[in-house]
């Protein structure tokens, strides 16, 4: 569930997001998502919202023991969050080559004092490190695979928001400002956990997660290893899930993948796992 500041022209937001209008209403707002079981609370357009509006969001949630995201696509959106005690960011900018040394000065005082930092960089999403396949394959509007298990309503709606959408290539600098921000993020100790940000501008629905994982490894530069566990347990920590998700041992659910062959060599066999089960139920 997202709590978001609307622009006065901006068309009514679809049921995912609640419009806030003032630090009351953000406050009550916060509340009834709480109250009706949210997990996690995120804000969206937080540029928008004042400080006190901000500040009432991440109060509620952090009462009833909850996490609270917002997006990191802008320098802006990355001081705003860290001000007000922000703990998981989303998504990774180019607004900037670098990220400012106030930024960075901000990230390495919070993990030296808590509470830790997540980041979810999603770094193949709106048109970063999959922009250029994205832009030069047509054919993934008629890929079977991406459609499997969804109703023809939906898969109609998606195919429309493909034809809407015209993918580009990235800029230039895109891949070296991506590699450049992510080390400044692990050397001020940032917890970097996966996401796929799926169905957004170059995470293909179905393939999102397995081609992510393939950047991390591949253009990144990250250990297999170490990439599986950040979309296992650190997701699950960064989400507040641990205790019950993110391992697989006793007294946790059984969440279980088996894939034909070796993905700490060759990641991208996640793309297609023979055996599914999930809280104990075979799926696959």
């Amino acid at each position: 569930p997202a709590l978001a500041k609307m622009a006065p022209d901006q068309p009514a937001p679809t049921s995912q997001f609640l419009p806030i209008l003032d630090a009351a209403d953000a406050r009550a707002k916060t509340r009834q998502l709480l109250d009706a079981g949210a997990d996690n609370i995120k804000i969206f357009f937080a540029e928008r919202m004042s400080a006190e509006e901000r500040s009432a969001i991440i109060t509620e949630a952090h009462a009833r023991g909850r996490k609270v995201a917002a997006h990191g696509q802008s320098d802006n959106e990355v001081r705003l969050g860290l001000a007000i005690g922000v703990d998981v960011f989303q998504h990774i900018g180019i607004d900037s080559a670098e990220y400012p040394p106030d930024i960075v000065a901000s990230l390495r005082q919070r993990v030296k004092t808590g509470p830790p930092v997540y980041w979810t960089p999603t770094v193949g999403a709106n048109n970063l490190l999959n922009g250029a396949y994205t832009a030069s394959k047509p054919e993934i509007l008629d890929d079977p695979e991406a459609y499997l298990g969804l109703p023809g309503p939906l898969v109609a709606e998606v195919k429309q928001g493909w034809d809407a959408y015209q993918p580009r290539q990235p800029r230039a600098d895109t891949e070296a400002i991506v590699k450049r921000k992510i080390a400044q993020l692990q050397d001020a100790g940032v917890v970097l956990v996966f996401g796929s940000d799926e169905g957004s501008a170059g995470e293909l629905a179905r393939h999102a997660t397995w081609m992510d994982a393939d950047l991390w490894v591949r253009v990144l530069g990250m250990d297999p290893m170490t990439v599986l566990r950040r979309m296992t347990l650190d997701a699950a920590r960064a989400m507040g899930a641990d205790r019950d998700s993110g391992a697989i041992v006793s007294g946790k659910y059984a969440d279980i993948i088996a894939v034909g062959g070796d993905p700490l060599r060759h990641i991208n066999v996640l793309r297609d796992p023979k055996l599914v089960i999930k809280h104990g139920r075979g799926y696959k």
